[in-house]
């Protein structure tokens, strides 16, 4: 049998060498736990470089700093404090059972006690990245360099967080999701792909407008102004599915979430191994680029690499049966968008070719056609 840890992979492509807003995607596998996490610098109240780390001679963005400070606390801070352990420690068992207060039970009043005691982490992760970010923009700006942010409306160091954590709490599985902006998880089962964050932005409504929204988000990650890190939690009742951690330059470069879960289950399908279909979701990612890329893939409960590509075989057989129409009308679209380009190419030559053929008819044409007032325009030029 072969070990979880190797049916796993991350991509992560900057859109600038060393200059990557994102930071790496996070992985850290536990005994009984899995923490996977995506960070996405924001390059537009963070853009100023004007940042120098350690030795660096060349300096960076704010955004660069901001989502690799960030990465750095969550990595240090999962470790030092176990979520699972702190919430088994908080429960009083001889009161409620923990599995009173999830989803199954959310008007129960245990839920509200659960709750506080997940906001209470989660306060101590906010209070310590706060600190951090704010020393590292004390250690790491440049004090000489003239600053751009003078605007209220700028806040030092954005970047989103999205994490997705897995652990057993009382000999059951519990899935959490931690968020800040709109950097997402998922969990892709026999069902289908399933969000498990709910992006940071004014207008969320759940339609395809709101989910492909690239609105101004209301809550990051930053060092000026007080955030703070969403969550939800559930029983995880599903043996086998793919865990999944994405920044918005993965997702984001599909029209629908349907179109993301199929070049998932298309290049596993394509596959012969975990190599290869990291190397094509990879391409094809990167044909469609215009951001830094983090995407994280962790297949949970299967054995080898065929077992995946079995399970979810009837699943990408459904997809491509449905997307089928679709993609055959965005296959006519780009041949009558080539078509455009090409009669539009050449429209612009048989406008430059009548253009001159209008200027040497004309050449021809004026000597008699102006002979009886040449002598005016003359005139006027010499006036001029």
């Amino acid at each position: 049998m072969k070990d979880l840890n190797e049916l796993f992979f991350s991509i992560y492509i900057e859109k600038i060498e060393n200059r990557g807003e994102d930071a790496e995607p996070l992985i850290v596998v536990g005994d009984s736990s899995v923490l996977l996490g995506v960070f996405d610098g924001l390059g537009g109240a963070g853009s100023i470089q004007k940042y120098r780390i350690d030795n660096d001679t060349e300096y960076k963005s704010g955004a660069y700093v901001a989502s690799r400070v960030t990465r750095g606390v969550i990595k240090w801070f999962f470790n030092h404090y176990n979520l699972h352990r702190f919430l088994e420690l908080q429960l009083n068992k001889k009161e409620f059972s923990f599995f009173d207060s999830l989803p199954l039970g959310r008007e129960r009043k245990n839920n509200k006690v659960m709750k506080g005691y997940i906001k209470e982490f989660l306060n101590y992760l906010e209070k310590i990245l706060t600190e951090e970010l704010i020393k590292k923009e004390n250690d790491y700006a440049d004090k000489a360099k003239v600053s751009m942010l003078k605007s209220k409306s700028v806040n030092l160091l954005p970047t989103t967080l999205a994490l997705l954590y897995t652990t057993s709490i009382n000999n059951q599985k519990v899935t959490f999701s931690f968020w800040a902006g709109d950097s997402r998880v998922y969990k892709l089962d026999l069902g289908g792909l399933v969000q498990l964050t709910c992006d940071d932005i004014d207008e969320v409504d759940g339609s395809l407008e709101s989910i492909n929204s690239n609105a101004p988000m209301n809550n990051y990650i930053n060092a000026s102004k007080p955030f703070h890190i969403n969550y939800d939690f559930f029983l995880e009742s599903e043996s086998k599915q793919i865990l999944i951690a994405s920044t918005d330059g993965a997702f984001g470069v599909f029209d629908t979430p349907l179109l993301f879960e199929l070049a998932i289950l298309n290049t596993l399908q394509e596959s012969n191994g975990l190599k290869m279909w990291k190397s094509k979701m990879q391409s094809i990612l990167k044909e469609r680029q215009n951001d830094d890329i983090s995407l994280v893939i962790y297949p949970v409960g299967f054995k080898n690499f065929d077992e995946i590509k079995k399970f979810y075989k009837p699943r990408t057989n459904l997809l491509n049966s449905k997307s089928r129409p679709y993609i055959n009308i965005e296959s006519d679209i780009k041949i009558l968008e080539k078509q455009i380009k090409s009669l539009s190419y050449i429209l612009d030559e048989k406008e430059v070719e009548l253009e001159n053929m209008k200027i040497r008819e004309w050449n021809g044409y004026s000597n008699h056609y102006l002979k009886q007032i040449k002598h005016h325009y003359e005139e006027k030029r010499r006036e001029l």
